[in-house]
């Protein structure tokens, strides 16, 4: 999935690396089915991937009900899951959370993706915050497909 970085918020918090990012914007068409797949976690805390439409106007559909945004999370949503954005812009925001004794947290302190491209998906590699050293506490893609 070739996709431009211009909307992605990189982390000042690894002031060795040009690659970690807090946030990815995906550039979406209109309707547009997105196909995540939770693929691995490595974490004591529950870990989820999150989707929103933060700009602009639209939703995202699942399960037959409209949101802003949308977190799955693993253990309790299915590995796979396909969803619906209906947005204007057409950006879809894509970040990492975990949950910890203080309740949900994204894009903190020191965490981070490190995004991958393979074929027509966005891989993300995350890491949870200050007290993770690796981009191993939740690992998930992102496709784009089109309507049957």
């Amino acid at each position: 999935m070739k996709k431009t970085y211009l909307e992605t918020t990189y982390s000042k918090d690894f002031p060795d690396r040009n690659d970690v990012i807090r946030a990815d914007a995906l550039p979406i068409n209109k309707d547009q089915l997105i196909k995540v797949e939770l693929i691995s976690t490595n974490s004591p805390r529950k870990q989820g991937a999150m989707f929103d439409i933060t700009a602009g106007t639209g939703y995202i559909e699942y399960l037959g009900k409209r949101s802003k945004g949308i977190g799955l999370w693993w253990g309790t949503a299915p590995t796979e899951v396909i969803f619906k954005c209906h947005s204007v812009p057409k950006l879809l925001t894509v970040s990492n959370a975990f949950e910890d004794t203080r309740g949900i947290m994204s894009m903190m302190y020191k965490s981070g993706m490190l995004i991958e491209e393979k074929d027509n998906k966005v891989i993300y590699h995350c890491k949870e915050g200050a007290s993770s050293d690796t981009f191993d506490n939740i690992i998930f893609s992102v496709e784009r497909i089109e309507a049957e």
